[in-house]
């Protein structure tokens, strides 16, 4: 089995990370970004490099907050819902920012690919846990994450 190169493909986030955001502030230089997030399909071998403005996350959060509310007041209007009652309200958190990748305004705005990932996590057993290989990718000693 190949391994793919660890640091290569850290350096490679890390270059790229800092050229999307410049690339991001002077395509949309009115839009206030309040949150960059990567996503990671380990197994398809890409880093998606993400954005969410303000407005969008707020609006995104009311929304699932919203939901998450009438899903526990359906639960808890069932006859016998008191007695899970502290199941269905701690179950799902709400939260005042969106935290669903998916729904930022930029989602996706830049996928990197690495292709020596998909054969590598293949080849490994599927009980394994494989999200620490990931980890050690976006490793502090790995690469210097100061943008500016």
């Amino acid at each position: 089995m190949r391994y793919p190169d660890w640091k290569c493909d850290a350096q490679t986030v890390l270059r790229e990370a800092r050229l999307v955001i410049q690339e991001f502030a002077a395509t949309h230089p009115s839009e206030t970004c309040s949150f960059l997030a990567f996503g990671v399909n380990y197994y398809e071998g890409w880093v998606s490099i993400n954005f969410d403005t303000p407005s969008n996350s707020i609006k995104r959060a009311r929304r699932r907050a919203f939901r998450v509310r009438q899903s526990q007041q359906m639960l808890l209007d069932r006859e016998d819902g008191w007695k899970d009652a502290r199941y269905y309200l701690t179950r799902e958190r709400m939260s005042g920012i969106n935290m669903e990748i998916a729904s930022f305004q930029y989602s996706s705005y830049k996928v990197l690919s690495f292709d020596q990932w998909v054969d590598y996590f293949a080849a490994l057993p599927e009980a394994e846990d494989h999200s620490g290989h990931i980890l050690m990718l976006l490793r502090m000693d790995n690469a210097s994450w100061s943008f500016f």
